[in-house]
C-alpha cells in the first residue's frame, strides 16, 4: 500500500512538472521561431532602381539595395546594356514556412539571363545577405546564409530553388527618370512599383 501511495505522488510531481515547465519550453520556441518569421516582414523593397537612358539600341540606369528596415546598403550601381527592356531576376526559396527573395541577376530583352549582370554579391556585407536582418536565432541565420551561399557559388540554383523574373505587364515600359522600387511580398510575389515616397 505505501509502494502504491509513493508511485501516486511521484506521478503526480511528474505531471505537474510537465504543466509547470511545458509552457516554459513553448514559449521559449515561439519567442525564438515567431521572431524569425515576424523578421520576414509582409512587404519589403530590396532594390531600387531609376532608367536614366535609352537609345533604341541600349538601355542604361542605377540600382541600389535597402535592407527589410528600408536602409541603403552601400552607394548606388550602374548598368549600360544593349536592349530596350530591363529585366531581374529573382531566387526563391523557402525558409521556415516563409519564401525569402533573393535579387540575383539583370539583363534585357537582348541579353540573355545567363549573360546578364550578376548582382547578387553586390548585398553582401560581412557574409551574410544585408537585404535581410539577422535574427537571435543562429540556427535560422545558418539556413539564410545557406542559401546565399549557394547564390553566391551558383550551385544548381534553378533545380534547387525557385527563381521569378518580374512582370511588367501592368507598367509597360520604364519612364525615364521615375525610381522604382521591387515589392517582395512574403509569399513570394514580386512586383515592380513606382516610388512615390
Amino acid at each position: 500500500m505505501k509502494g502504491k501511495i509513493i508511485g501516486i505522488v511521484v506521478i503526480l510531481l511528474i505531471v505537474v512538472g510537465a504543466v509547470v515547465v511545458a509552457p516554459k519550453i513553448v514559449d521559449k520556441y515561439i519567442a525564438q521561431y515567431g521572431e524569425d518569421i515576424s523578421s520576414l516582414k509582409e512587404e519589403t523593397y530590396p532594390l531600387h532602381f531609376v532608367i536614366t537612358k535609352r537609345d533604341g539600341t541600349s538601355v542604361s540606369g542605377k540600382y541600389i539595395f535597402y535592407n527589410d528596415n528600408n536602409e541603403v546598403i552601400g552607394e548606388p550601381h550602374t548598368f549600360n546594356m544593349p536592349g530596350n527592356e530591363v529585366f531581374f531576376d529573382f531566387i526563391i526559396a523557402d525558409l521556415d514556412n516563409a519564401k525569402v527573395v533573393f535579387p540575383y541577376l539583370i539583363f534585357t530583352d537582348q541579353i540573355a539571363p545567363d549573360d546578364g549582370i550578376y548582382i547578387a554579391k553586390q548585398y553582401e556585407r560581412n557574409g551574410f545577405p544585408a537585404i535581410f536582418s539577422q535574427t537571435s536565432s543562429t540556427k535560422y541565420n545558418k539556413k539564410l546564409l545557406l542559401v546565399y551561399t549557394d547564390i553566391l557559388n551558383r550551385n544548381n540554383l534553378k533545380n534547387t530553388y525557385g527563381n521569378a523574373v518580374h512582370d511588367t505587364s501592368e507598367l509597360g515600359e520604364f519612364i525615364l527618370g521615375q525610381e522604382y522600387r521591387i515589392l517582395v511580398h512574403s509569399k513570394g510575389g514580386i512586383e515592380i512599383v513606382p516610388n512615390d515616397r
